[in-house]
């Protein structure tokens, strides 16, 4: 092919993208593919997707003209509020007598309008939460409406009437018709493909829409039942597309989303009516002005809570709404929720003697907080002795800056406390990524730092005491919203920690990061040198792998049968992760965190190797010893998605933990086997058991999977290395 046919090429799939996300954006559909379904039924009528082309080469000019970006915006952005205000003029000045360079130049000139006007609401929303939507347009149309009235009502009456609400026929016509009048176009083949764009890009905003088209209906039709006229249907597509916007694309969905789309719908219908009243019927009213209301309030209600909201932003809108909240709650299930991380503060063998929500003081606005104890029973821990916590050394959990001491205050004597000094000594350090972190009760004197020193993870702070509200030596921990010492509280969680049952056997559970409960024994996550050197020296190369299979292997896991062998090239991406490269089939990127190591992301992987790797290793821990367990959820199953997940949002989706164990860690070093106990027997096409070798420099050489029915091996057979 030459290279000419290839830039011929080059400007085709631009201009398609361009054309299938400038209207596809309109309806909140960001991939351009599936933008083209809309324009496909868009030249139904020739006239309008001619004009319509015309509006959306008007936006991309201005667009670079201004040097404007507005990609993967969507609810409009340039070029759909451009290509709406050139469909309008379609509109306008299709019953008319005007000659056609005349409508085109009105055309060029409403779009070019259009799309300054919002390129300047752009510029002033900065960017932020606030979508720009298709506001430059509706300017534009609300003046060529005042211009030429008699336009608008000839064009009006040329219109197809909508049909009769008499039976469920009548009712769902007129559902499908509406979703076409944003683009004067509420015909029943337009509005089918506008459902089916919508249905082919996300079932799950499709089912938010219907949800706040019925609220909005309901509300319609109890203000006509009041005796108010309300010609609703024509502006009905409001309502949908603000449930649809509201519900799932640019909060997450979710139980709470139907929620929030049916107040949504509900909520349009109103400002849809008012509109009507007070504009007096004018066509002004029919346009998305009420869609635009109530999404820029939806989202300021809804954020005003910040961290606390009851629905989470939808970062990305590359992806569909499912796609994202699959993603979201693996990672909340993985990782839990975005609550600050606090290493274990004292070193040695605790015991939670108070934790969250606790039966004495850790209750109201102090629900969040830790009380450590010594690791022997509360009767023992009453003297000042090897046995108890009494004189510990306190080290920082976070990284931060000391916001305020208080280092003065005497110890009580055992079983007395101080409710004058409710805090005792106290420390209280200032995140780097936001909140405050107060550790209390420190032994009088013994507090090492001072106001604005840096602190970090480890960072020797003082000493444990029993000052203050305490009766018996112990240290107390939360996390706050203030630097003033008591301040309520908010959810923190532990990270990298031993958990036992027993303080004096061995400590062979890991924990990644939890919340522990009242009466557990923790421990700090210490490193295994052995583990941590050989997880740390994985050189990067091109593997070559040998696969051997017996038996049944389910699909998801069953490598092809056209080659024995295959390559794995292993290399480094910018941010430092190794990115684990099969070429065709994806590739699995995993990364050094300060606790373990750890595969965090899979991209486009079919390969089945890299599959059974995640599953087979989610985390490795630096602290691990032979016999040492932990939970983790593999990373692999978040690929595992299809339409049947566009319901999950609205019913909820566990994903399957698996039990790994540290089976084999000689003395001697260089080598490390993982195992993987157990999954949900429910899921079948997981394996019952997964074996996993890593050595030192070469990183894993072995990999092997028993499943219900078969097996499947891989062995390295050889390693290069690069430099």
């Amino acid at each position: 092919m030459s290279e000419q046919t290839h830039r011929v090429l080059r400007i085709l799939i631009f201009a398609l993208r361009q054309a299938g996300h400038g209207l596809g954006s309109i309806f909140f559909i960001p991939n351009p593919w599936i933008g083209l379904i809309l324009w496909g039924a868009l030249f139904s009528n020739l006239r309008f997707g001619l004009f319509a082309l015309l509006g959306l080469v008007v936006g991309v000019f201005v667009k670079q003209l201004l040097r404007v970006s507005d990609v993967q915006k969507v609810g409009g952005g340039i070029k759909g509020n451009a290509l709406l205000a050139a469909i309008l003029v379609a509109w306008l000045t299709g019953a008319t007598s005007f000659g056609i360079w005349v409508q085109v130049l009105v055309a060029v000139f409403a779009s070019a309008v259009a799309a300054v006007v919002a390129a300047g609401i752009l510029s002033l929303l900065g960017g932020g939460r606030f979508p720009l939507l298709v506001t430059g347009y509706c300017l534009v149309a609300s003046a060529l409406f005042v211009i030429c009235p008699q336009c608008t009502v000839l064009s009006a009456n040329a219109m197809s009437p909508w049909p009769l609400l008499v039976d469920v026929a009548g009712w769902f016509e007129a559902f499908v018709r509406s979703m076409g009048a944003m683009v004067y176009s509420p015909s029943f083949f337009f509005g089918s493909l506008v459902c089916l764009a919508i249905l082919l890009w996300s079932p799950t905003a499709f089912i938010t829409g219907c949800v706040a088209w019925l609220g909005g209906v309901a509300i319609s039709l109890a203000i006509q039942a009041m005796g108010y006229l309300y010609f609703f249907l024509p502006l009905s597509y409001n309502f949908f597309i603000s449930g649809m916007a509201l519900g799932a694309s640019i909060f997450l969905p979710g139980r709470i989303g139907l929620l929030v789309a049916l107040a949504g719908g509900m909520i349009c219908a109103f400002f849809g009516f008012v509109l009507q009243v007070w504009l007096q019927g004018a066509a002004s009213a029919y346009l998305p002005i009420s869609l635009t209301l109530t999404i820029w309030l939806g989202i300021a209600a809804l954020t005003l809570s910040g961290r606390d909201s009851v629905v989470k932003s939808y970062v990305s809108s590359r992806f569909p709404p499912e796609f994202a909240w699959a993603r979201n709650a693996y990672l909340s299930q993985r990782f839990g929720k975005s609550d600050p991380l606090l290493a274990v503060p004292v070193v040695g063998a605790l015991r939670i003697s108070q934790g969250f929500s606790g039966k004495e003081t850790h209750v109201g606005d102090w629900s969040h907080a830790l009380d450590f104890q010594s690791a022997v029973l509360p009767e023992v821990d009453v003297g000042l002795d090897g046995h108890s916590i009494w004189g510990a050394s306190v080290i920082s959990p976070i990284s931060g800056v000391v916001e305020c001491i208080k280092n003065d205050v005497p110890d009580n004597v055992l079983g007395c406390r101080n409710f004058v000094d409710n805090w005792g000594n106290y420390v209280i350090i200032r995140l780097d990524h936001g909140g405050w972190v107060m550790l209390a009760h420190f032994m009088q004197g013994s507090i090492a730092v001072f106001h604005g020193m840096r602190t970090e993870v480890g960072t020797y702070l003082g000493r444990v005491g029993n000052s203050g509200r305490s009766s018996f030596p112990h240290l107390h921990l939360q996390f706050q919203n203030a630097p003033t010492a008591g301040a309520p509280t908010h959810p923190f969680r532990l990270a990298n920690y031993l958990s036992t049952d027993n303080p004096d056997g061995p400590w062979l559970r890991w924990v990644s990061s939890d919340v522990p409960s009242v009466g557990e024994f923790v421990s700090i996550g210490q490193r295994n040198l052995l583990a941590y050197e050989l997880l740390s020296t994985m050189m990067l190369g091109v593997a070559t792998w040998f696969v051997e299979v017996k038996g049944s292997v389910p699909p998801a896991f069953r490598p092809s049968v056209s080659s024995t062998t295959f390559k794995i090239q292993v290399n480094m991406d910018e941010t430092g992760r190794y990115r684990y490269d099969s070429g065709s089939g994806g590739w699995l990127l995993s990364r050094l965190d300060p606790d373990a190591w750890r595969v965090v992301e899979l991209e486009r992987v079919n390969n089945c190797f890299l599959k059974l790797l995640a599953v087979a290793t989610p985390s490795i821990p630096y602290a691990a010893t032979e016999g040492m367990v932990w939970r983790d959820v593999p990373p692999v199953l978040t690929s595992h998605v299809s339409y049947p997940l566009s319901f999950a949002p609205f019913f909820g989706k566990r994903f399957p933990v698996g039990t790994y164990q540290c089976a084999f860690l000689p003395q001697t070093g260089g080598v490390i086997e993982i195992a993987a106990l157990e999954f949900d027997p429910r899921r079948p096409h997981l394996p019952k058991n997964v074996r996993c070798r890593l050595e030192r420099f070469r990183g894993i050489t072995r990999l092997e999977a028993d499943f219900a029915q078969g097996n499947v091996a891989y062995t390295l057979l050889s390693f290069e290395p690069v430099s």
